[in-house]
């Protein structure tokens, strides 16, 4: 530590949902580390869950150049709670690999889990970096892809351009016809 951090941090932390932990504990974290802010929004599941603590203090100890490899919930590519984890790892450091692991490798586990392995070295990305979606073969995606400020997808550069062309080709549904609420009712007889 004294010579900056540390080479490489690994590990798998806990994953812990934030409705589990004592109110104080959620405040210090909300207080100590500025990813695990939640959405902004009321509810439980607008809480980070704690390996988002985990993750933020992994890259604070992890020297310039150093790595981290983690194994995490891959709900961390998507939640409206990891914003600001998401922001952070595309935009500061380079990511090496976003793999998620599929449901017959998941299923050892033991429970229900969905878990994501991310390696990443502690290094602005430049602007052609490209980041691993398997460790069996060559599926890639060019790190600036998931800059934005929705969830990752974790498709390959390729289909992210072909996404964004169709997108660009017109409206979406929703703007042209925005979804309504129809009538409720519980007196199914009348439509039979």
């Amino acid at each position: 530590m004294a010579e900056g951090g540390f080479t490489a941090v690994v590990g798998n932390p806990p994953w812990v949902r934030a409705e589990r932990l004592k109110t104080g504990d959620r405040d210090h974290l909300k207080h100590r580390f500025s990813w695990w802010r939640g959405s902004g929004e009321t509810g439980f599941r607008h809480l980070p869950d704690l390996s988002i603590a985990f993750t933020e203090r992994a890259l604070e100890i992890t020297r310039p150049g150093g790595a981290i490899g983690f194994l995490l919930p891959s709900k961390l590519t998507t939640a409206a709670y990891a914003t600001r984890a998401r922001h952070h790892l595309s935009h500061e450091v380079s990511l090496a690999y976003l793999h998620r692991l599929p449901d017959t490798e998941a299923a050892q586990f033991g429970a229900t889990t969905y878990p994501l392995v991310l390696v990443a070295k502690k290094e602005k990305p430049g602007p052609e970096h490209l980041v691993r979606l398997s460790f069996s073969d060559n599926e890639q995606v060019a790190q600036k892809k998931l800059q934005g400020a929705g969830p990752w997808i974790l498709l390959s550069t390729n289909v992210h351009d072909a996404l964004d062309a169709f997108l660009q080709a017109g409206k979406p549904l929703g703007q042209v016809s925005p979804a309504v609420l129809g009538v409720k009712t519980g007196a199914n007889a009348i439509f039979t």
